[in-house]
């Protein structure tokens, strides 16, 4: 188990005791910690002088991937769990996800996730993410599920993946010869790609807790942030599209929804973070940052590749192949207020 930590000392407890919990074997728990400004590392350095099972990690990185890679290369176990620490696992879910690696002999077996309601929404509800009947494939009958993956969220979050650590330092191996500045999203797609058997769980166990993107990734708080969190959306799109292409999956029309609706949610969480009230880029700054990423050739490319079905779709990108930057601006800050997961939500199946 590989845990990344960022300013979560008020979650860390409970998300390492969930792992801690589990009935599964010989376990351990590698806790990653990057970038904390608060009591994180005090917390996770007394849970391993209780526990003899717990490794801290101090100063992993200064993102949540480098601090996988660096709890990665500390575990000495053959199989991995990459989890963040604001996450939790319910009972017997660990148990659950060896034993199928185990069965079917995976490389790489994507958890089923329970995402939990935002807590500020009152109205929301927890929702069930599985991927049904991908069980013991090979890698390439799993990447031919590529888009079911996308839809289901497995392809843009490193998390609720256990995998084989061979696989996953090759595929931190593999971001990194590709992309100066690697993203989680290159990385599930670099994992996908190394693995040759490839299973999903249809049993949810893995809570995935509503958060902004402060903790998950570099909190946008000021000019260099944003440009730098807009260029890591677009450094994600663009390996997303690469990969989706390789796989021969982006010009089917399935393949090209599922990239619609990606690229869709990069962006209205890429506005979402460039449009806060305390980031210091001024409107044109913020306006030349979103034509930067919907004139591409990449978002180009997927959004005229087939016309979306529902209006919102249609009507954000009628906008982008006119090439209009100034009514892209608008209906980004639009977006940014509303939230990606409302708009363009992730599709259970």
């Amino acid at each position: 188990m590989v845990m990344a930590a960022r300013n979560a000392s008020a979650r860390l407890p409970r998300a390492m005791e969930s792992v801690l919990a589990q009935d599964a074997g010989s376990l351990e728990l590698v806790c990653a910690v990057w970038g904390s400004a608060d009591r994180t590392e005090d917390v996770a350095a007394r849970a391993a002088e209780r526990d003899i099972r717990v490794e801290v990690v101090r100063d992993a990185g200064s993102t949540r991937l480098e601090a996988w890679e660096a709890g990665v290369r500390v575990a000495r176990s053959p199989y991995v769990l990459m989890m963040d620490a604001e996450d939790w696992l319910a009972p017997g879910a660990l148990e659950q996800a060896c034993n199928q690696t185990a069965r079917e002999k995976l490389d790489l077996l994507f958890c089923g996730v329970i995402a939990d309601a935002p807590e500020d929404d009152q109205a929301g509800h927890a929702v069930e993410r599985c991927v049904a009947g991908m069980r013991a494939v090979t890698g390439a009958e799993a990447r031919a599920a590529a888009p079911r993956l996308l839809g289901a969220g497995f392809l843009s979050a490193g998390e609720a993946k256990l995998l084989r650590a061979e696989v996953a330092v090759e595929a931190f191996c593999a971001v990194r010869r590709a992309d100066a500045a690697p993203t989680e999203t290159a990385f599930a797609l670099a994992c996908l790609d190394g693995a040759a058997r490839v299973g999903a769980s249809e049993v949810p166990g893995y809570h995935l807790t509503a958060r902004g993107c402060a903790n998950r990734t570099a909190s946008a708080d000021g000019a260099l942030d944003a440009v730098r969190f807009a260029a890591l959306g677009q450094t994600a799109l663009d390996a997303l599209l690469a990969a989706f292409t390789r796989w021969g999956q982006a010009d089917t029309s399935v393949g090209a929804e599922a990239l619609q609706m990606a690229f869709l949610r990069v962006l209205a969480a890429c506005a979402g973070a460039v449009c806060v009230k305390d980031c210091a880029l001024g409107p044109e700054e913020k306006r030349a940052l979103i034509g930067d990423m919907i004139l591409s050739h990449a978002f180009q490319e997927v959004m005229g590749a087939c016309t979306p079905r529902d209006w919102m779709r249609r009507y954000v990108a009628r906008a982008i192949l006119r090439r209009d930057v100034n009514l892209c601006y608008l209906e980004s800050c639009l977006m940014s207020a509303v939230g990606p997961d409302r708009l363009f939500p992730l599709r259970a199946s």
